[in-house]
């Protein structure tokens, strides 16, 4: 199974055929609350992440953003209003300005983040602020252990 591209599509089309057979035969009443929990528990092991080039703008942020408690939002450049909330589990520290490498977690399940592709463009977003901008590098999965031991030894520029 390739997951680093599939990025959950076989868990949602796994269980969107369950349901539906079950809805078919009538018999979804008590299953629901135990598919809704299943889906949580493999998702909850495995998390999105993308690597990202991105810098932020000198004038819009008054000192550059550090920790893993930054949750910006992305937004892909000719997409509209599609925000995809972001947290930040690796962002490297330099001043305002400079091309960084960062590593941030795709935090909301439900949404939409297949338009972080490789090489597409966004700009960072503070509510209805942009304060940077970047360019994605890559997108894969990991799970809780190796997110929780991420260092700055593990980043590459490849």
């Amino acid at each position: 199974m390739d997951y680093e591209n599939n990025w959950y599509v076989s868990t949602d089309l796994m269980l969107s055929i369950i349901t539906c057979a079950l809805i078919a035969e009538d018999k979804l009443e008590g299953l629901k609350d135990f598919l809704f929990v299943w889906r949580l528990e493999i998702m909850s092991e495995l998390r999105r992440i993308v690597d990202v080039d991105i810098f932020f703008y000198k004038d819009k942020r008054k000192t550059p953003p550090h920790g893993k408690t930054y949750r910006p939002l992305f937004v892909v450049e000719n997409t509209g209003d599609c925000y995809m909330g972001v947290q930040f589990i690796y962002l490297q520290e330099a001043p305002l300005g400079e091309r960084i490498f960062a590593k941030a977690e795709c935090i909301f399940p439900h949404n939409d983040y297949l338009l972080l592709k490789e090489n597409v463009r966004f700009l960072i977003k503070e509510g209805p602020h942009a304060v940077g901008e970047g360019i994605v590098l890559r997108r894969y999965v990991m799970d809780n252990a190796q997110i929780s031991n991420v260092k700055f030894e593990d980043v590459t520029f490849d």
